[in-house]
C-alpha cells in the first residue's frame, strides 16, 4: 500500500481538518479527481472514501475541504 501512494504524482493535497489536531482526512487530487484519501482519527468514512474516489468525479476543493459538506454530497451533480 505504501508504494502505492508512492507511485501517485500530483502535487496537490487538500486537508479536511488540521493536521495539528490529528484529527484530518488527507485528499491527493491529480487532475481535480480524488485518486487517494487517508484518514485520522476521523471514524466510519472508510465507505464514503471510497466511494469518493472510485466516483472519478471531479470535485470543487474547498468543498472537499468544508467538513460541514458530507463526503457522500461531494459527488452529487460533479462532472464525471
Amino acid at each position: 500500500m505504501a508504494r502505492a501512494y508512492a507511485e501517485l504524482r500530483t502535487d496537490e493535497v487538500v486537508f479536511r481538518g488540521d493536521p495539528a489536531s490529528h484529527e484530518f482526512i488527507a485528499f491527493w487530487l491529480p487532475g481535480g479527481r480524488v485518486a487517494a484519501a487517508m484518514n485520522a482519527n476521523i471514524w466510519d468514512v472508510t465507505d464514503a472514501l471510497q466511494a469518493l474516489i472510485r466516483s472519478g468525479a471531479r470535485v470543487d476543493r474547498a468543498r472537499l475541504a468544508d467538513p460541514d459538506v458530507a463526503l457522500a454530497d461531494l459527488t452529487a451533480g460533479a462532472a464525471p
